[in-house]
């Protein structure tokens, strides 16, 4: 499923009639302005719901976990904030010039990028991230976050510094 704006469609759908695939696009549902989740078929509605309610039964179980897990305070405080239906939720806001050519820097140049792979207890992954930058032209790192404590290895060392996913203590690393 994909979200294509209006003025959008006609190319997802020529693109996807250059690839025979033109059979598989569908529209299963349009925006609306109500904040509702409304499933019909044919012109009968089937279900209404806001998504408010569905959101916080969603997120219910999570929610509960992090109160034991975490300060249950700012657990209720971050699901307390599914009610703010203005909430526009997290927004990044770019501290650099994305069209600043960065690579320039190490484009024909003897030595490579050193990149921390960063993990920890549980981590999974980092075999393969370390295997992308490395068919990047940067020199990866394995870092565990005991060769930090440790003194073994300093981060000003690296010109990157890339965190791993997983699950390594609740996913708070």
């Amino acid at each position: 499923v994909i979200q294509v704006r209006e003025e959008d469609m006609a190319a997802v759908i020529g693109a996807a009639n250059s690839h025979g695939l033109g059979e598989c696009i569908h529209e299963v549902a349009t925006i609306n302005d109500s904040d509702s989740i409304n499933i019909f078929l044919g012109r009968e509605a089937l279900y209404s719901r806001q998504r408010i309610d569905l959101q916080r039964i969603w997120s219910g179980t999570s929610f509960h976990l992090q109160s034991l897990r975490d300060n249950s305070d700012c657990a209720k405080e971050e699901f307390d904030r599914i009610l703010e239906q203005q909430d526009p939720g997290m927004n990044v806001e770019l501290g650099f010039d994305i069209d600043e050519d960065v690579a320039a820097a190490y484009i024909n140049v003897a030595s490579k990028p050193r990149v921390a792979v960063l993990r920890e207890q549980g981590v999974n992954g980092q075999i393969e991230m370390a295997a992308a930058f490395d068919r990047a032209h940067f020199d990866a790192v394995d870092v565990h976050m005991t060769d930090l404590i440790d003194g073994r290895v300093r981060l000003d060392e690296f010109n990157v510094l890339v965190a791993c996913g997983g699950f390594s203590y609740g996913d708070v690393l």
